[in-house]
């Protein structure tokens, strides 16, 4: 009896935050539905030696029995039901719980008329989940189901909604990326219909390399990035100096292998991008593309070895390319927004002030010429609203701070959920509205924070590259169990902190406060539930 009292509070505590969260904030309700998902299990935050979370089994039986004996509220009963079920089809990966989830949301959407404010936020619910299950089980009608569901929910949702353009942009995702694998699919059929020395052969599979460079851009699968090489390397083979196929060939090919490197961390990579892209400028000086092509590689360079010669090197190889491009050419966005990337990572390195006021000047040019529907568009805001949070962090000026979170707030909203920047753009979401709740002490912007943060960590992989994402999670997650007590936070804790911990190195100037903080977790749940075994001994252990 005490154990089911203790499930019931803490359902009540986690939809008592969720609601604060979604009526306190502006910006929360363009996410609607998404922070009903707090007592998921986090399978990617747990790490194989820490031990497992408050199970969803004990929960999800007292939410269907609550459903099947209590007809108020059976609506968003059903809601809640399936974003439960589908927390622990992400934990096990049972097919019988992806199909539970579905009819759950279903249910939900009959007994919803079509005027009501939530209908079409809920058909969104149906559509994720359908994708889910065709992700998972590869059935095309799952598909077909997910894009007559987001349809229905554009259709239901006033033009002048802000959550509008998000549904647009999930239906967008789903059509275009069809086209796209087609375009991808034609173009491998023409290549090979064609004789291996046939003069347009070198063409297409150029044309071939670039379309699967984009598809990795914007996808992240590292097959793409192979295909690609492979193609534009063949490509390379069949032309002469005399081709005019042979520049663009050179440019792919230094590119996708800069793209590599930030994927592998190969150090020849990058090396063979830089010897390319460097024989390309002296053969095209004032080509602004190659230009920009060659500042990327070095600004990789000064990232790996840190030596501000390469910063400054690529800083002047943009600048060279923003004053070539014409004012109304298609590519001048881009080269403005790689170099005031490039001036903001000068502010942080040396502290001028005109460096990082010439770079939001850079990147909101950048942004304004971007339309709206252009795949770039949250990449560019969420590097502007990076640089204001740290010009905020610099200065401290609040509206600098608001700039960011409304800034990071729309990047999020037009990112593609398998775009590989997503775990990028929330998590600089969480930071700044953290930053706004340790400014302002409003419990809505550290739940929101919290959220971000965990959305990040679900994008993120298992590499010490990504441990600043985890840490920034068990931080922030700390500073909310310590105000409320919540268990759902210290699970929270104990599976991120575990991870960090994994991640980190033991010379790392926060191993010391990481190991403090896991200890007092462990100790927390201890005499919280006194029903793990190993807490106790691995609070004294820490």
């Amino acid at each position: 009896m005490e154990a089911k009292l203790f499930e019931e509070k803490r359902i009540v505590e986690e939809k008592r935050l969720i609601e604060e969260t979604r009526t306190n904030r502006p910006e929360a309700r363009r996410l609607e539905g998404t922070e009903l998902k707090p007592i998921e299990h986090d399978r990617n935050l747990e790490s194989s030696s820490s031990p497992p979370p408050i199970k969803l089994e004990s929960i999800i039986p007292f939410m269907q029995r609550s459903i099947e004996f209590t007809p108020e509220d059976r609506d968003n009963r059903l809601i809640i039901l399936g974003d439960a079920l589908q927390a622990r089809f992400r934990c096990l990966d049972q097919a019988m719980d992806i199909d539970s989830a579905i009819s759950s949301y279903q249910k939900a959407i009959d007994l919803t008329p079509d005027h009501h404010s939530a209908k079409p936020s809920r058909l969104v619910f149906l559509g994720d989940a359908l994708r889910s299950r065709f992700r998972r089980f590869g059935d095309i009608t799952d598909l077909d189901k997910a894009t007559s569901s987001y349809q229905l929910a554009v259709d239901l949702t006033p033009d002048d909604h802000p959550i509008k353009l998000s549904y647009l942009n999930v239906l967008a995702e789903i059509q275009n990326l069809e086209d796209f694998h087609n375009a991808i699919s034609n173009l491998q059929k023409s290549i090979n219909s064609l004789p291996i020395h046939d003069p347009d052969r070198a063409g297409r599979l150029i044309n071939l390399g670039m379309a699967l460079q984009v598809r990795f851009e914007r996808l992240g699968d590292p097959k793409d990035l192979e295909k690609a090489i492979s193609n534009l390397q063949q490509a390379d083979d069949l032309t002469t100096i005399h081709l005019p196929n042979m520049l663009y060939c050179h440019y792919s090919l230094g590119d996708v292998h800069r793209l590599r490197f930030r994927h592998s961390g190969k150090l020849k990579d990058l090396e063979t991008a830089i010897s390319r892209l460097r024989q390309l400028v002296e053969m095209s000086p004032d080509e602004p593309r190659f230009l920009n092509g060659f500042g990327r590689a070095l600004l990789a360079l000064f990232e790996h070895q840190n030596k501000l010669e390469d910063l400054e090197s690529a800083i002047s190889h943009f600048e060279k390319a923003v004053k070539l491009s014409p004012k109304d050419h298609p590519r001048r966005p881009h080269y403005l927004h790689d170099l005031g990337n490039a001036l903001r990572i000068r502010f942080e390195r040396l502290g001028k002030s005109e460096d990082l006021d010439t770079s939001i000047s850079h990147m909101h040019k950048s942004s304004d010429l971007t339309p709206i529907d252009h795949p770039d568009k949250p990449i560019r805001l969420n590097d502007l609203g990076v640089a204001y949070l740290v010009r905020f962090e610099s200065q401290d000026s609040h509206a600098d701070l608001e700039k960011a979170i409304s800034i990071l707030l729309e990047a999020n909203t037009l990112v593609l959920d398998v775009h590989p920047s997503k775990s990028s753009v929330l998590h600089n979401c969480g930071k700044a509205l953290r930053a706004s709740y340790e400014h302002l002490c409003k419990i809505e912007d550290l739940n929101m924070a919290i959220w971000s943060l965990r959305k990040a960590a679900e994008h993120t992989n298992d590499q010490p590259g990504n441990l600043d994402r985890l840490l920034d999670l068990a931080v922030t997650t700390w500073e909310r169990f310590e105000r409320f007590g919540s268990s759902s936070d210290l699970e929270i804790l104990v599976s991120s902190l575990n991870k960090v911990m994994t991640l980190m190195d033991s010379k790392h100037p926060d191993w010391p406060n990481c190991l403090t903080m896991l200890g007092k977790a462990y100790k927390a749940r201890h005499e919280r539930l006194s029903t793990t075994s190993m807490d106790q001994p691995m609070a004294i252990t820490f």
